[in-house]
């Protein structure tokens, strides 16, 4: 793995970014050493966090140039911070939009951005679309004899069943009120499918058989 200079002020005229490598610490280590050229390492940090190091080495001995390493560095660590804020905060952003899409239990987007994608999707597509509508029966039995944290079980097995179906990733599914989903497709692609009018999926260890339905609503 190499490293890359940005900037080099030993060629101030038609410079352009080059690669040395890791282990040699800075470019032309060994001349540096070799010619006695004095070097100032500093280290580079966030809130107390190191993130790297700058060296300062200049080819005239001139203290003025050795004057301006700590405005120099403040100004990369300042530089560093902004740019570590920015992306944690875009990064919380994409998370809080994501959490405001998705069902928390599920991981399957949620009834009002479903409602918001299907939106979408229907005024930009050209082809037939349908939504299958999915239920679990007798979920409510389910939670009684078994209790809910089993019930949440279930409700996440049959979310990740559905998604099985989706192999050219053409389908959006949402979970809607307690044990009701809804996919969204192509009708083309529901054609593909050949699914039965009811099929079955299972929690082997817990013992539960689970049997939901279709029901297919055309979209033009």
């Amino acid at each position: 793995r190499d490293m890359r200079v940005l900037f080099d002020s030993d060629i101030p005229e038609n410079f352009g970014p080059y690669y040395f490598p890791l282990t040699e610490m800075i470019p032309h280590l060994n001349y540096m050493l070799e010619n006695n050229r004095l070097m100032v390492f500093t280290a580079l940090h966030h809130v107390g966090v190191p993130v790297g190091y700058v060296c300062f080495f200049f080819s005239e001995l001139n203290r003025s140039n050795y004057m301006k390493i700590p405005q120099t560095v403040n100004a990369l660590n300042s530089a560093i911070g902004g740019y570590r804020n920015l992306r944690q905060e875009h990064a919380l952003t994409r998370q809080i939009k994501e959490m405001y899409k998705r069902d928390t239990l599920t991981g399957l987007y949620n009834r009002t951005y479903f409602y918001q994608i299907v939106k979408e999707k229907i005024e930009q597509s050209e082809e037939e679309m349908c939504i299958i509508s999915v239920d679990i029966s007798n979920f409510k039995v389910v939670n009684e004899l078994y209790g809910e944290s089993v019930g949440d079980c279930l409700l996440k097995e049959v979310a990740q069943n559905l998604k099985k179906l989706d192999a050219d990733n053409k389908m959006i599914f949402a979970r809607f009120m307690s044990d009701h989903y809804y996919i969204f497709l192509p009708k083309s692609e529901f054609n593909k499918l050949h699914l039965p009018k009811r099929f079955e999926t299972s929690l082997e260890e817990m013992e539960i058989r689970v049997v939901y339905g279709i029901f297919l609503a055309e979209l033009h």
